[in-house]
């Protein structure tokens, strides 16, 4: 304190105040600002020269913790870290996938951890494949030995192995006989896979020069 010969009263010195002013009424620094409004959930820190984040309790059962930066209540980050292809997100409070570049014409999907093709519209009788980002036909049952194909729309011969001296045949789908020369005097069945006598008219052959 000093005298004032003017007031006759006992006075504060003035201090030097950086980023604050004086005051002469408080004999202190004070805020330049200190009238200065917050936003709800905040309040005027008079230490700080700013608004700060009132401090509340957070009743949510996961977001329980109050961050004080964002004022926001948040989940705590796992004891545990995260998978070596995953990230924790403070939004999903949970690890999530990283995140790929998926590239043009698709999106990264974060609940089933892959790059899926964006939404398209098909013509009728087509689904949109969001694997291989293309128009299909939707599958139908196929009989064994066949195969749906989506290019065809349509059930297709597989194909498959053959015993030895059969060939797959994909018109039949099935397996058929690889013919063999019988000779002048025989004839291949396929129905037995092998070679028969050629038939003739008995009115034809001679037995014992009768």
């Amino acid at each position: 304190m000093i005298w004032d010969s003017e007031s006759c009263l006992c006075t504060c010195k003035p201090k030097n105040c950086i980023d604050k002013r004086w005051d002469q009424v408080s004999c202190s620094c004070v805020c330049a600002n200190d009238s200065q409004s917050c936003d709800v959930g905040y309040h005027f820190d008079s230490q700080r020269c700013d608004c700060v984040c009132t401090p509340r309790e957070c009743t949510d059962p996961i977001r329980n913790t109050l961050n004080t930066e964002t004022c926001a209540c948040e989940c705590l980050f796992p004891t545990e870290a995260c998978a070596e292809d995953e990230i924790w997100s403070t939004t999903a409070c949970q690890c999530i996938c990283s995140p790929q570049n998926c590239g043009a014409g698709k999106y990264w999907d974060t609940s089933e951890c892959k790059c899926l093709c964006r939404p398209h519209s098909c013509d009728d009788g087509k689904i949109w494949s969001t694997e291989d980002c293309e128009c299909k036909c939707e599958p139908a049952h196929c009989v064994p030995g066949t195969v749906w194909d989506h290019q065809l729309c349509d059930c297709v011969c597989s194909g498959g192995s053959c015993d030895e001296g059969f060939y797959f045949d994909l018109e039949q789908c099935r397996c058929v006989c690889l013919p063999v020369d019988c000779g002048t005097d025989g004839m291949f069945d396929y129905d037995i896979c092998g070679c028969q006598c050629r038939k003739q008219s008995c009115a034809d052959v001679t037995i014992n020069g009768h």
